[in-house]
């Protein structure tokens, strides 16, 4: 009987636990919400000259189904050559915030569209470094490189050549997060010098130069002849020299 009894005792204060549990509030909350999205209308890279009257394209901001208001911030001064970002933000009802960035590229005057910069270039003209792959996206000045940072770490970017021979690095994530920053050009060497920002890494600026090897327009393997040749056989002087060994640019 008393083993009943504790039992019986037992099982009221487990169940007596239950229902106390049972009805203690649950403060998490869980829902469902629409992040707004963002189109830009228009290019996300915009091109003007230096002078010209800029006009804000504009976007559309959706929340599923419905449209929603947006802020643009951001200035861009015409006349002065440079990269200028313009960032559209959309709030939705749950308060959450998207935005999408429009980049404003103002050039000078003096910009080239039938200049390419294409080709094959080397870090500091140093062999040990990774050659890096320049290719130019279309003729307002807009290229990629497959790497603008060094030998151990290989960072590609898009970069647009301002036309007074400074460049600008479009803004993007990277494996070592966002990269940014600017350029020089040194023409008619093509040696680019483009100046990294790193932010993840505390990196500001970091110099990274870059040596032109070889163009399309050269043959595409740092020849003038196609074969490192400029007399056929290697030869300007019959002994080698002024080409002997295949250099008047062929190595």
């Amino acid at each position: 009987m008393k083993y009943l009894i504790n039992r019986l005792f037992t099982a009221l204060v487990l169940l007596g636990i239950c229902l106390m549990t049972s009805c203690d509030e649950d403060d998490s909350v869980s829902f469902i919400t629409n992040y707004a999205t963002i189109d830009l209308e228009g290019d996300q890279i915009l091109f003007l000259q230096e002078g010209d009257t800029y006009s804000d394209p504009g976007a559309i901001a959706m929340e599923g189904d419905t449209e929603i208001a947006f802020e643009a911030s951001g200035s861009v001064d015409t006349a002065t050559p440079g990269l200028y970002p313009v960032t559209y933000t959309a709030i939705n009802q749950d308060g959450f915030a998207s935005s999408e960035i429009r980049y404003v590229i103002v050039q000078s005057p003096d910009f080239d569209p039938s200049q390419d910069l294409s080709g094959t270039y080397l870090r500091n003209n140093d062999t040990a470094n990774p050659e890096a792959e320049v290719t130019k996206l279309s003729d307002d000045g807009l290229y990629n490189t497959t790497n603008g940072w060094g030998s151990t770490s290989v960072i590609p970017f898009q970069f647009v050549d301002l036309g007074n021979g400074e460049l600008a690095i479009i803004p993007t994530s990277s494996g070592f997060g966002p990269v940014s920053g600017t350029g020089t050009l040194t023409d008619p060497d093509f040696e680019l010098v483009f100046f990294v920002n790193l932010p993840a890494f505390a990196i500001t600026g970091s110099e990274r130069a870059f040596v032109l090897l070889s163009s399309p327009a050269d043959g595409g393997d740092g020849t003038d002849g196609g074969d490192g040749t400029d007399g056929g056989d290697g030869t300007d002087g019959g002994d080698g020299t002024d080409g002997g060994d295949g250099t008047t640019s062929g190595q």
